[in-house]
Order: C-alpha cells, then sequence, then structure tokens
C-alpha cells in the first residue's frame, strides 16, 4: 500500500484497473462503503471493501501516491476533507485550516502573514 501522510492526516493510494488512482482517507476494510477521491474524474464516490481489495493495485511510486493527495487536497470546497478554506482578508492568500493554523482565541485561520480576526 502507499501511505502520504499530509496535513497531520493518513492517506491510502492505490490504481484501479479502470478508473486509475484512488485516495482514502479512512481505510476501515470492514466499513460497508468507503468513501474514495478518484483523482483523473476529480470527485468522491464510494466504493465497497471488496471490490477495492480485488481492483485496486497498490504498487504506485511515493511521487505518484503525493501527486494524488495534493490534488485532492487542494481541490475547493465542499470536496476537500481535511477542513474550511477560506481567503486572508490581509493579503489574499488561500488559507486550508488544519488543527495547527486554527487562532485559539477568535477560532480564524491563522494566515502565515499572522492575521487571523484577533
Amino acid at each position: 500500500m502507499a501511505w502520504v501522510d499530509h496535513e497531520g492526516k493518513r492517506f491510502w493510494v492505490g490504481r484501479h484497473a479502470s478508473l486509475g488512482l484512488l485516495v482514502i482517507a479512512d481505510v476501515d476494510l470492514g466499513a460497508p462503503e468507503l468513501r474514495c477521491f478518484v483523482v483523473e474524474r476529480r470527485d468522491f464516490g464510494d466504493f465497497y471493501p471488496q471490490m477495492l481489495r480485488e481492483n485496486v493495485d497498490a504498487r504506485i511510486t511515493a511521487e505518484e501516491a503525493t501527486r494524488a493527495v495534493e490534488t485532492m487536497c487542494t481541490l475547493p470546497p465542499p470536496t476537500s476533507p481535511l477542513g474550511r478554506r477560506a481567503h486572508c482578508y490581509a493579503c489574499k492568500s488561500a488559507l486550508l485550516e488544519t488543527q495547527k493554523n486554527k487562532c485559539p482565541a477568535c477560532n480564524w485561520i491563522i494566515c502565515q502573514c499572522g492575521a487571523c480576526n484577533c
């Protein structure tokens, strides 16, 4: 399996025979269905774990896996599973909420320029 750590979350990436690269955020093969990101479609879909076991090849390069996760995580909301997205009112940079960049005082996303709502 190709595992990728990104923004404090762990993702599994594999190649489906006909759909191409798939990214799975929460791998629970006991679940009735798994939510997967289909990289070529740039969209999410629900798949049966049995289908993934039988049709997904985990032999991909680390570079392919990282690119697949980055593609998923750079999509505009609501498709990104990482959290809310916004832009900085001060410098206009794009912001992605993570556990590390949320201001404990005002609950806003802290920009790299240091701006929040405080």
